[in-house]
């Protein structure tokens, strides 16, 4: 049962971002404004001098987020291991859903998706050969579309404060609506990529040299 209702919760958010992703296709401007805040936006097709200045961007942005969230200290580490021990010997669900509410699961979630990103871009940007360079570049789109990402990161922002909403937006305001957010900061920007670089590639990778 548990295992079902996992599978259509996964089922929802994909047809969400399919739905999300066809609506930005069509209406999004193909130029977009840069912006000084949010996740960095690819503006048009760039060469590859370009598109490693774009990456470079995109990491220093997470680095932000990034060092915003304290690490877990050995102690914190070591309860939500054992925590995650116990579970997989009970079984207990109820147990392990306790132990990815709380501050420090969510706070180690976010370092290490933040620490895959930084560790891609690094791959991406050092690469010589166009084609592991879009490869890693669709890694970096997956990440961005990330919904439990940007949902636990909305968590920690909001209800823990941990990262200033002025990385996010140009004024400060009282609350983060998690849509937008996760739509301005992880869509658009994946969108952008897919029809700038993936899109490109596919069709003539003349166009990325």
């Amino acid at each position: 049962m548990i295992m079902m209702t996992n599978n259509r919760m996964k089922f929802k958010y994909l047809t969400i971002i399919l739905i999300l992703f066809i609506v930005l296709s069509i209406f999004v401007p193909k130029h977009v404004i840069a912006k000084d805040y949010g996740t960095p936006q690819l503006t048009t097709i760039r060469n590859r001098d370009g598109r490693i200045l774009y990456a470079k961007e995109i990491a220093s942005f997470f680095k932000k987020i990034d060092e915003y969230i304290p690490s877990l200290s050995p102690s914190q580490s070591e309860w939500i291991k054992k925590e995650l021990e116990e579970y997989k010997k009970t079984k207990n669900f109820n147990r392990y859903i306790e132990i990815t509410k709380s501050k420090e699961y969510k706070m180690d979630s976010i370092k290490g998706h933040l620490a895959t990103i930084s560790r891609e871009l690094n791959l991406l940007i050092n690469s010589k050969h166009l084609k592991k360079e879009v490869y890693y570049w669709s890694i970096i789109t997956e990440e961005l579309m990330r919904v439990d990402f940007w949902s636990t990161l909305h968590i920690l922002i909001e209800e823990h404060g941990l990262v200033n909403k002025k990385l996010f937006y140009s004024e400060s305001i009282e609350k983060i609506d998690q849509y937008t957010f996760y739509l301005n900061n992880g869509i658009l920007p994946a969108e952008l990529i897919i029809g700038y670089i993936l899109q490109p590639y596919l069709l003539d990778s003349e166009l990325l040299k």
